[in-house]
């Protein structure tokens, strides 16, 4: 069966050859065969001397942008760098799990690709048109597409080939993942049982300022906690941005766009029609435009200006906000309470630099990356009266402004000399030259350079010492029957109440995020029951047990299944994205997309 699949003749059905293109990252993403030796101009990694193409992450790239925006509508810039970085990722444990595949000898037959291909129909054909009887996807035309002799399977074979290994691989990693009824039952209680809580809490900040922490306190403390002040490597840039702003032509086109938006309104279109094909905003597009009823100062300003002009059915002029460009149709008004509200739809189209105008700013980053390595960067920005803005010392998976997280100014910034200006490159929110001015390597913090941070972190701990004293005669005190109201009006101090929680919340009312607190509370089984000073990070508590509500045995037995499955799938989910960890780490991956990314323009 597979062979007649593999005929290829000249009545090759392309639509079907193009249905699977957006699905095969495989052959764009990677050149399979070739190793690598040194940067090659069409390559945007290597994973332990295996490359992976521009045109493979571009392809994906493209497929990614396009699902996203079908799910959320317009992309933000921040959005956008997200993809960039997750399609990068995906290619690359792509690559990691395709090699380990090869290593582990992993092969799949024939007939387990055909089994795949019969039970689950690609999307793209489910949707297609001569695919549909009545309406409906009809598997019996699919079959007999499966069946036919002169159509090239072979794109689409070869990515379920790949999909059924990596599938194999996964489930050997997994494969000793295990669970007990006790694990279930113990998970089962810590997420169903629900504990509520009277606590006092002493605050180190109470005793903050009766701490003196002498120079040898900090030099001792130093010397004991070594361990914790090995630093990674550290980087710090200073950068001119040149923003991404639409020009005045930009603007004058999304003017005209409106006008002729207007004119086919006028004509006869319905305005709903119009605002389904063309407008930008993703909440009201679908539905025509329409924003409901709104009162006054609900909307911009320049919006609402321009909708008090109107009249019932009218349609403004374009109109321009922080939002885009806008044609707005007030459908009418009324009063409710005394406060006049109003009924509108709008039109948006969003305010974008062109290609043209993003070629031209980059054009112009470009000359400043030239020219600022001759006449020196920072002279060159004062006399261009650009703004220089410092990074500060940052680490490889820091976040920066303007530049996000893993971008190429990180790249530069940890591959360039001292000293050296970088090329222009592409940000969420312009172009933008950096010069890398500081560079400090792994290592342990100097004892100057920790010097403030120390004295903080050791008046803290002695202050949290001293609130823990203070807590424990506290503790002592109280007599066989006391309860916690009574213990704290005793001390002139307030009792406070958690609501309900259960263990695995990730934080408690009045409490805030503290295993701690949540451990000790929980250890608590009787009503009223008062626990031993517990240690937080800004302060001690004593906790009494106000309630402690447990499911009943039946509800655990009647969810017994679905618990253990769960429970299973997140072991072994765990267990994966460690081994899978464990691979990038032994890995020799080279990075390459500050050489070879291909401009978002051309997408």
């Amino acid at each position: 069966m597979m062979k007649k699949m593999r005929q290829i003749t000249k009545s090759v059905m392309w639509f079907v050859v193009i249905a699977f293109v957006g699905t095969i990252i495989f052959a764009w993403g990677m050149d399979l065969t070739g190793k690598s030796s040194g940067v090659k101009p069409d390559v945007i990694a290597t994973v332990n001397d295996q490359d992976i193409s521009i045109q493979g992450y571009n392809n994906l790239l493209e497929t990614r942008y396009k699902e996203a925006e079908q799910s959320y509508g317009e992309l933000t810039e921040e959005m956008v760098q997200s993809l960039r970085d997750q399609t990068f990722l995906e290619l690359i444990n792509q690559a990691l799990l395709l090699a380990e595949v090869k290593k582990r000898k992993i092969s799949v037959t024939d007939k387990e690709v055909f089994e795949f291909l019969r039970r689950n129909p690609p999307r793209e054909l489910i949707q297609a048109d001569f695919l549909q009887t009545n309406g409906q996807f009809d598997y019996g035309k699919y079959m007999q597409l499966l069946a036919n002799p002169t159509l090239d399977w072979t794109p689409y074979e070869n990515f379920v080939r790949s999909t059924i290994a990596q599938v194999k691989l996964q489930e050997m990693v997994v494969g000793m993942a295990r669970v007990t009824p006790q694990d279930v039952k113990m998970n089962f209680l810590q997420s169903q049982t629900k504990l509520a809580a009277h606590f006092i809490m002493i605050g180190a900040s109470e005793f903050e300022n009766k701490i003196q922490v002498s120079q040898t306190d900090i030099k001792n403390y130093y010397e004991l906690n070594k361990e914790k002040y090995q630093e990674e490597p550290r980087a710090a840039l200073t950068y001119v941005l040149f923003p991404k702003s639409a020009s005045a032509e930009d603007e004058e086109k999304i003017k005209n766009e409106l006008l002729d938006l207007k004119k086919k309104i006028a004509e006869g279109t319905d305005f709903v029609e119009v605002a389904i094909d063309y407008s930008q905003d993703p909440g009201t597009s679908s539905k025509g435009g329409d924003l409901g009823w709104f009162a006054k100062g609900a909307m911009v300003k320049p919006f609402e200006e321009a909708l008090l002009k109107l009249k019932p059915d009218q349609i403004s002029e374009p109109v321009k906000t922080d939002f885009g460009w806008h044609l707005i149709k007030l459908h009418g008004t009324k009063k409710e309470k005394g406060e006049t509200k109003f009924h509108a739809s709008h039109i948006l189209l969003r305010l974008k630099p062109s290609r043209e105008s993003l070629a031209k700013i980059k054009a112009e980053a470009e000359e400043f990356a030239s020219r600022s390595k001759k006449v020196g960067f920072e002279k060159l920005a004062s006399q261009k009266q650009l703004t220089v803005v410092s990074t500060g010392l940052f680490k490889k998976n820091d976040f920066l402004k303007d530049f996000g997280s893993n971008s190429p100014a990180h790249r530069f910034a940890f591959e360039a000399k001292v000293g050296e200006v970088s090329t222009a490159m592409e940000t969420p929110n312009g172009f933008a030259v950096c010069k890398l001015v500081d560079q400090k390597p792994a290592g342990l913090k100097s004892l100057d350079e920790m010097q403030n941070f120390l004295a903080k972190e050791l008046n803290s701990k002695k202050a949290l010492d001293l609130a823990f004293q203070k807590a424990t005669q506290i503790y002592l005190s109280i007599k066989p029957g006391q309860s916690l109201s009574e213990v704290a009006k005793a001390h002139q101090l307030t009792v406070n109440h958690t609501g309900t929680f259960t263990a695995q919340d990730i934080s408690v009312s009045g409490v805030g995020i503290s295993p701690e607190f949540q451990g000790v509370a929980f250890a608590l089984t009787k009503e009223n029951q008062i626990s031993k000073p517990v240690r937080g990070k800004f302060g001690v508590y004593i906790i009494e047990l106000a309630s402690k509500e447990a499911p009943s045995d039946s509800v655990f037995t009647a969810m017994q299944d679905s618990l253990t499955k769960d429970l299973l799938n997140e072991r072994q989910a765990e267990i994966y994205n460690q081994w899978l960890s464990s691979l990038k780490r032994q890995a020799k991956i080279q990075d390459y997309r500050q050489q070879a990314l291909r401009e978002e323009e051309n997408l």
